[in-house]
């Protein structure tokens, strides 16, 4: 019990200090220093300079030790960047978007009230038609790291991590060896591509063992799962007009689209505290207080508020969902495309209103950012309630046009 207590007051007083957002502020978390950044101009110097130094994995028992103890990480990160650069999301993958972006659309003209699984379902398509055709998530961890004495407690005191690890990672060397078998058979069979016959193509050069080729395959599904509305809705339609739906060339001319994802992404913490840390030596840990960077008072005037004009005509870099450096997210790219033609799609075909209960009362929406999402290794929102209302008959019948034929997605 005082372990317990003695944890949640070290975890008590990292969050005050990730809230007072000063320049660097360190803490010692059981037997490691950590110093948490948040003026943007460090940042860049650490994390993106001198990212040789600042951009190695946090180290973690559990995922090194039990669960992946014979993946390399470093020649894991070189192989997912140099497979999926932004040449190939354009000349490959981008029909997939396409299509499943009309598929979303179609989904919510014809079943209005589950507007939750749509999205759910977009991006659980685009990642089994491109990845891999399953699911997986590694959960969470006890403080094993912070305080390695713990590692000699029984496991039974948290909930028998080690062995529930264990087990998770004979389960998962069982699915991505069955998974990489048949990609395999797969192109022997048939000449269609995907991400993964990148990745064996280039095998014969690099040479990487059979659990890593597992392992990169797996790993790249964790990620598959009013006035603002208006004036998107009316410059969408002016450019498109209503026979054929927004597509990504049309990005070029909806610059507001993109400044709706960005402001998306600059009010929303996308993962949990201490995931995201970087050892800058044996000691010391420094972590991009990212939450910091982008509700900073200092550069940006009511950062609470949702506001997309504020990333209006902003020449320099303003927000860092992506990370820094050698640890910049590999599907960036891809994942760029598929927010702004989604959005792009819905924003022409329907209107987002408040739900309201029988004595039409609007339901509450919760905007506070800690209780809105659901934590875990994938952040993702809590269900809210919303009401999606179709603009104009003719888009819908665009939209089930194009559906009909999306396997052509140029057509829609």
């Amino acid at each position: 019990m005082v372990v317990i207590l003695a944890i949640f007051f070290m975890f008590s007083l990292c969050v005050v200090l990730f809230r007072k957002n000063s320049c660097i502020d360190t803490l010692r978390f059981g037997c490691k220093t950590i110093a948490e950044i948040t003026i943007r101009k460090l940042v860049r110097t650490t994390f993106d300079t001198k990212s040789h130094n600042y951009n190695h994995r946090h180290p973690s028992y559990k995922l090194h030790h039990l669960i992946a103890k014979e993946i390399s990480f470093p020649s894991f990160l070189m192989t997912m960047n140099g497979a999926n650069p932004d040449s190939i999301v354009k000349q490959r993958h981008f029909s997939i978007v396409s299509a499943k972006a009309i598929q979303l659309v179609q989904d919510h003209t014809q079943f209005l009230e589950n507007h939750m699984l749509h999205s759910k379902h977009l991006s659980n398509n685009i990642s089994k038609r491109i990845k891999w055709p399953k699911l997986t998530e590694t959960g969470n961890q006890p403080p094993v790291d912070a305080f390695p004495w713990l590692k000699h407690v029984f496991e039974t005191f948290w909930g028998g991590y080690k062995s529930r690890a264990l087990k998770f990672g004979k389960q998962m060397k069982v699915l991505y060896e069955y998974l990489l078998r048949d990609v395999v058979k797969r192109i022997q069979a048939r000449n269609i591509w995907c991400f993964k016959d990148t990745v064996l193509d280039r095998n014969d050069k690099e040479q990487l063992p059979r659990e890593q080729l597992r392992f990169i395959g797996g790993v790249l599904l964790k990620g598959g799962s009013g006035i603002i509305q208006d004036g998107t809705h009316g410059k969408i339609c002016k450019l498109v007009g209503e026979n054929r739906s927004p597509q990504w060339p049309d990005m070029e001319r909806l610059p507001y689209i993109n400044m709706i994802v960005k402001e998306r992404r600059h009010c929303q913490r996308t993962l949990p505290l201490f995931f995201f840390s970087h050892a800058m030596s044996e000691e010391t840990r420094v972590i991009p207080n990212v939450w910091g960077m982008h509700t900073d008072r200092e550069t940006w005037k009511d950062p609470e508020v949702f506001n997309p004009d504020r990333h209006l005509g902003h020449k320099e870099r303003d927000y860092y969902m992506y990370l820094f450096g050698r640890r910049m997210r590999p599907g960036m790219h891809l994942e760029e495309r598929n927010m702004l033609v989604a959005i792009a799609k819905l924003n022409w075909t329907l209107k987002f209103e408040h739900a309201t209960r029988l004595c039409r009362n609007k339901i509450p929406v919760d905007l506070d950012p800690v209780t809105r999402h659901w934590s875990g290794f994938l952040y993702y929102g809590k269900e809210y309630g919303c009401k999606t209302v179709l603009h104009l008959e003719k888009i819908k019948e665009t939209v089930l046009r194009g559906y009909r034929g999306y396997t052509r997605p140029r057509n829609c």
